[in-house]
């Protein structure tokens, strides 16, 4: 039984990482499509930490 539950929280934790990734390079992508006006806004990012 352990060895179930143990491989249904590895699956569980590589969806989850695998979706992290996924957001990451989605998020990526769009600031190198508007790279330019992200350019301008990011002093304002890092000051607001979002």
């Amino acid at each position: 039984m352990e060895l179930g539950t143990h491989l249904q929280f590895d699956l569980a934790t590589l969806r989850f990482r695998f979706l992290l990734c996924s957001l990451i390079s989605l998020m990526n992508i769009i600031v190198m499509v508007r790279g330019v006006h992200f350019h301008q806004l990011q002093p304002l990012f890092v000051s607001g930490g979002a």
